[in-house]
């Protein structure tokens, strides 16, 4: 398609569609962190066979209207009692990963460490676990919602109990961690 002339007289012309007279313009400064957010959204949010509990959780509350962008690594159960932690990666719907257990023994106040392989099985908000420790197994069902695993698993009294973890950052998770061997060392 030609171009009208910008006066009488002057020729038709073609203007070159990969011409641009300087820089391109730049995003407001309010749109650009909502662009890169969707764009780490879309790249890792998304069945790239990245684990599921890779979940990036966009909140703008706390940051003055800024996106904040946390990423979830696993899922963890604090308490004075001890720390949970799972995390596993998912493919298909099919989990595989590792739970561990620091738990304070109530006779003699130590610390006793667990850990093991989980598998399971995510379809939309419902989860099925099963936790596995040498020939041990826990099955567990609930659900994954907003960063939020809940639960259902049999307790120390044989009945059920719900159990709740929070999504968590790998350095939320050490962090906790450690702030837990400090307390009891």
């Amino acid at each position: 398609m030609q171009n009208q002339p910008t006066q009488p007289g002057q020729p038709y012309f073609q203007q070159a569609p990969y011409f641009s007279p300087g820089p391109p313009p730049a995003a407001t400064p309010r749109r650009w962190p909502w662009i890169v957010a969707l764009v780490l959204v879309f790249f890792l949010g998304f069945g790239t066979g990245l684990a599921s509990s890779n979940v990036l959780h966009i909140s703008s509350s706390s940051t003055g209207g800024l996106p904040f962008v946390h990423t979830i690594d696993g899922y963890m159960n604090a308490d004075n009692q001890g720390v949970r932690y799972l995390k596993w990666t998912e493919s298909n719907g099919q989990l595989s990963g590792q739970w561990s257990s620091a738990t304070i023994d109530s006779f003699s106040t130590k610390i006793n460490y667990l850990n093991g392989a989980l598998t399971g099985i995510h379809n939309g908000t419902s989860i099925s676990l099963t936790l596995k420790l040498t020939v041990l197994e826990v099955a567990a069902t609930g659900t994954l919602d907003n960063g939020t695993l809940t639960l259902q698993m049999p307790g120390v009294n044989g009945k059920t109990q719900q159990t709740v973890f929070q999504g968590v950052s790998q350095a939320e998770y050490d962090k906790a961690l450690a702030d837990f061997k400090a307390k009891y060392s």
